[in-house]
């Protein structure tokens, strides 16, 4: 069971964004190196106010969301970057396509107690690895509510992106919002 969260974060100021930005490139290196089932671990500036951030992070499976939570070099990063001073996070999303299946209790009690998530069910979706000599590409392509042939449409973009997400929330006002 892959899964995707996407995280939308208010830091106190500038200053704590790039110093949180700065422990979280130090946590995407030791999960680059030792956690290939971390399919995407990307953290970026959401806007130009270099307050609010973006983290989007996709997972193998939950082994290897907990695995990557449990390195002793992660969590010094994570303590050095986030702390109740820090800012919190204003939205927590988690795709899966397969809601049906529980969630160990270790992942359900971090991902709604901690994350406070959302989650957003897929109703199609797959995930294309492709290796070939020069490098290994990852290609996760998530769509709600697309046609069928969604992936004959989508097949152009494997030469080109990494990682390519589409989805969309209703908030409680009934605004749609796609991403």
């Amino acid at each position: 069971m892959s899964f995707l969260l996407h995280v939308e974060f208010d830091a106190t100021s500038e200053s704590t964004a790039t110093k949180i930005l700065e422990c979280l490139s130090g946590m995407a290196d030791i999960v680059h190196r030792d956690y290939p089932e971390v399919y995407t671990y990307v953290f970026r500036y959401a806007n130009e106010s270099k307050r609010k951030l973006i983290f989007t992070e996709i997972y193998a499976n939950e082994q290897v969301f907990l695995d990557h939570g449990r390195d002793p070099e992660f969590g010094k990063f994570l303590q050095i970057g986030f702390n109740p001073t820090t800012g919190k996070s204003r939205k927590e999303l988690c795709i899966r396509n397969d809601m049906n299946t529980p969630l160990s209790q270790l992942t359900a009690s971090i991902l709604d107690n901690y994350l406070h998530v959302t989650y957003i069910p897929v109703q199609q979706g797959f995930f294309h690895r492709n290796f070939n000599e020069k490098s290994e590409m990852n290609l996760l392509i998530l769509c709600r509510g697309c046609d069928e042939d969604v992936s004959e449409q989508l097949n152009t973009l494997v030469n080109y992106v990494i990682t390519s997400i589409t989805f969309e929330v209703v908030c409680s006002n009934e605004e749609t919002i796609r991403y």
